[in-house]
């Protein structure tokens, strides 16, 4: 799932729903947030959620690509032990065994 641009109020009311859909039937939702400048409660509240929901059924949501500024926002809630953070896709395809040879 990608988020481009600010994950607010007004942007979290549409793609709330769709994160929500993505993490229905799946272990593992990943977000690239390499696009995101900006999140605000809303947005922050719709990933616990999800990361909430996701770890009753064993599974969890990684943040790729995080800008700064929006990891700033992790940092200052305390949130960034709740969730898993990678730099790059190559780094998530690493975790996963997926560049095994």
């Amino acid at each position: 799932v990608k988020i481009i641009g600010s994950f607010d109020f007004e942007t979290s009311s549409s793609f709330g729903p769709k994160i929500k859909e993505a993490a229905k039937e799946k272990k593992l939702v990943i977000v690239d947030a390499g696009k995101m400048d900006f999140m605000a409660s809303a947005g922050l509240g719709i990933l616990i959620s999800v990361q909430k929901n996701m770890e009753k059924r064993e599974g969890q949501v990684w943040l790729v690509n995080v800008q700064p500024q929006v990891m700033k926002v992790f940092k200052l809630t305390r949130l960034d032990s709740f969730f898993r953070f990678f730099s790059s896709m190559q780094e998530v395809e690493e975790s996963l065994g997926m560049n095994e040879e």
